[in-house]
């Protein structure tokens, strides 16, 4: 009777299951307080998947060769202030994380497209065309986690996960900045320069 009865109503019972499947949410749409470093995460480690790895290994081998040690623009001393600021508000130390990105990018935008209307930073650089597409896609990956950590009510992270989210911003400058380097004349290492609708 049983086997009969899931014959009969086998089209609503289909029905029934895929309601109640598309009510369960998915890590991206939890966002009760508990959840938020899972979150944050998630949407970083996609944010770290869009880099070519020759821009991590790049941006891993400066920073060994980094000859600034802990002067305030070298990038030891950016992690370590970052993981301090971290253990007393993993926000502020997010925000403070993402305004390396904002300088560099800022500094390209000035560079190479002054003409560029001010707005968010990863507007602009898609207003450049010699900004390789990964940077900019990243760049908006990580103002976008920038702008929950500003507006969650309880933003509460490891500094695990903050220190992830400083080193993926320090590779996004460093790419950038490697545009601004005495003598370059060619993309970041790997780049692929991304092609607006209008130069199509």
């Amino acid at each position: 009777m049983i086997v009969a009865m899931m014959l009969l109503f086998r089209i609503q019972l289909s029905r029934l299951l895929g309601n109640i499947a598309g009510r369960i949410p998915t890590v991206s749409e939890i966002t009760g307080p508990g959840n938020i470093a899972l979150k944050f995460e998630q949407e970083l480690k996609e944010v770290k998947g869009g880099l070519p790895p020759e821009v991590h290994e790049t941006a891993t081998k400066n920073q060994d060769m980094d000859t600034g040690g802990d002067s305030p623009g070298s990038a030891i001393s950016f992690l370590r202030r970052i993981d301090a600021l971290a253990k007393i508000s993993p926000r502020a130390a997010v925000l403070e994380a993402y305004l390396r990105v904002e300088t560099a990018a800022a500094k390209v935008v000035a560079e190479y497209a002054p003409q560029v209307r001010r707005g968010p930073i990863h507007s602009m650089l898609h207003g450049v065309d010699a900004v390789p597409h990964y940077l900019v896609t990243a760049a908006a990956g990580l103002s976008r986690l920038r702008n929950e950590a500003a507006h969650a009510e309880d933003f509460s992270i490891p500094v695990e996960s903050v220190r992830e989210y400083a080193s993926t911003a320090l590779d996004v400058s460093r790419g950038l900045d490697e545009m601004l380097a005495p003598g370059s004349d060619t993309f970041p290492i790997g780049a692929v320069p991304h092609v607006t609708d209008a130069d199509k």
